[in-house]
């Protein structure tokens, strides 16, 4: 299958369920990823907040910040994605295709962070399939010289045999679902 089709076929799945099943597989994910040496270890926590049933990410911002870490979100401008911080939830306002966005531009500039990084499928070899913008390719490419540990959340229905990456594609570091952790060696 091409990426359209995966997209397509994923994003069918994702609109059948319903908020309980949400919140019943984001809540073993959420454990797994706060309890990560990756997370508990960094001082700065990047991640998307969650749209269009996507795993729960909220919670795991509550736990960054009480554990004292600076939480940048990322907003779109311009055509251009990057990571702005915010002190709290309501410093994030719907913005680009009604995702929660920061309302203020205070670019986040760290180099190393703990990073979610959002996607619709991913393979064995932690290629991912995002929505098809290439904000986050265009992100890291943008950023050559950072070290992110790149972890996206997924449904067990996410994860497929195979994608064909592209010389701009940029794997994940992990990959979390309910039952387990997956890391790229």
């Amino acid at each position: 299958m091409d990426k359209k089709q995966i997209r397509n076929g994923i994003k069918k799945h994702k609109a059948e369920l319903s908020t309980l099943d949400i919140c019943r597989v984001s809540r073993p994910i959420i454990d797994r990823v706060v309890s990560m040496p990756e997370f508990t270890e960094s001082e700065a926590l990047y991640t998307y907040l969650e749209y269009n049933q996507e795993i729960i990410t909220h919670p795991i911002v509550s736990k960054a910040w009480e554990m004292g870490k600076r939480v940048a979100v990322p907003k779109i401008m311009n055509g251009k994605m990057d990571f702005y911080y915010i002190e709290s939830f309501d410093d994030v306002f719907p913005g680009y295709m009604s995702i929660l966005e920061p309302i203020d531009n205070v670019v986040a500039h760290e180099k190393k962070a703990f990073m979610i990084i959002p996607g619709l499928a991913f393979d064995g070899d932690f290629n991912r399939i995002g929505y098809g913008g290439r904000f986050y390719d265009d992100f890291f490419a943008s950023h050559p010289d950072s070290e992110f540990f790149k972890t996206a959340l997924a449904y067990d229905f996410q994860l497929i045999e195979h994608i064909e990456a592209e010389p701009h594609d940029i794997p994940v570091d992990a990959i979390v679902t309910v039952s387990k952790i997956y890391r790229r060696v």
